[in-house]
């Protein structure tokens, strides 16, 4: 009886760690504490993990004396449970939420800056595309971790739409993407295909989306 209490007991705290971490995955990516594709895997453990925990907690149970604990105990598992695919449904919407939360209004001007410069040496080197591998500003690490950057591009425009440095950086991947650009707004349209995108400067957009 007592080896079934403490694995019962084992089980009630799986589950519960299972659902804080896939309550907390989303903001500590977002804060550059885990990288995104560590939060996205993390998940899938998160599920495996809060499973076999409600399996312990509902299999080495005493016996219940009536239907309010018998009950109580399932909706226990099934609230964890829920919280950790709740949690995974909504990451993508918690993910830009923080990240939003995470960057000051201070910072857009300079991080804006320094992305106009990337545009005008893209365009003097002759190459509109920035690789993933060159380290960008540090006030664009704001927005993502190293491992999590996937390059972008940057130009110079003399239109009548806009009349100077264009581009954006680009962080994630095809199932969860963001970043930051410059120029006229339909350059934040492309950039975020799926998704949407918010001013954060003149001619400036935070991006975000959830596929090409």
């Amino acid at each position: 009886m007592k080896t079934k209490s403490i694995l019962a007991c084992a089980g009630a705290s799986i589950m519960g760690i299972a659902s804080v971490w896939s309550v907390a995955a989303a903001p500590l990516a977002a804060n550059l504490v885990i990288s995104m594709h560590t939060e996205l895997a993390s998940y899938w453990l998160a599920l495996f993990v809060v499973l076999g925990g409600a399996w312990l907690y509902l299999r080495n149970q005493n016996p219940p004396v009536g239907p309010t604990r018998f009950f109580a105990r399932r909706l226990t598992a099934g609230l964890a449970v829920a919280v950790v695919i709740g949690s995974w449904f909504l990451s993508d919407r918690q993910f830009f939420f923080w990240k939003m939360k995470a960057i000051p209004s201070t910072a857009w001007p300079q991080m804006v800056s320094d992305l106009e410069e990337i545009g005008r040496r893209a365009a003097e080197s002759g190459t509109n595309s920035l690789s993933s591998r060159t380290p960008i500003p540090k006030s664009l690490q704001q927005l993502g971790l190293r491992e999590d950057y996937s390059g972008g591009m940057g130009n110079v425009w003399n239109t009548k739409d806009c009349a100077g440095a264009v581009g954006g950086v680009v962080f994630g991947c095809k199932v969860r993407r963001w970043g930051l650009c410059v120029g006229p707004e339909k350059i934040a349209e492309e950039f975020c295909r799926g998704g949407g995108y918010i001013p954060v400067a003149p001619d400036a957009y935070f991006f975000f989306g959830t596929k090409d």
